[in-house]
Parts: structure tokens; sequence; C-alpha cells
């Protein structure tokens, strides 16, 4: 292979974890924390390898926190609407 540079595989799936992370509210959480661990393991491999994709891992990092900070809030919201009945 002369030249050719690659998308980092790591970095498509963990920013599609993060972005189905935001829109499923049950399993938002546990899918938001792999899609940012995947997105860390993609973005040290890239940073290694040279490969194409860092944007990917960086915005699907930032989506996976958003996605774990929302879907926190509002398990926490709702336990707190419980408490008060």
């Amino acid at each position: 292979m002369s030249g050719e540079r690659t998308y980092n595989v790591k970095a498509i799936i963990g920013f599609c974890f993060s972005l189905i992370a935001l829109f499923i509210p049950i399993f938002g959480v546990p899918i938001g924390i792999g899609g940012i661990t995947l997105t860390r393991i993609a973005i040290a491999e890239i940073d290694q390898s040279h490969q194409q994709g860092i944007g990917l891992a960086k915005t699907g990092f930032f989506l996976g926190v958003a996605a774990v900070i929302v879907h926190t809030g509002l398990l926490i919201a709702g336990l707190m609407s419980i408490w008060t009945l």
C-alpha cells in the first residue's frame, strides 16, 4: 500500500455508539460509556498510525460524554420524582 490512508474503524463504531446513546433512553449510559471507551482507544491508535478519523473520534467522545450526562440527569430526575410520591 503506497501511501494509502484508511479510516480507523474503532472511531467510526465509537461515533455510532455515542450517537445512538443519545436517543436510547434506557441503555444510554452503558452505550455512551462504550462509545467513550472506543473513541479513546481510536484516538490513541490514530496518533500512532496516522490514520484518518480523528474528527469522528473526537466528536464521538464528546457525544458520548453528553449522552452520559443527559441520561444520568434524567435518571436522577426520575428517581427524585418517585421519592416525592
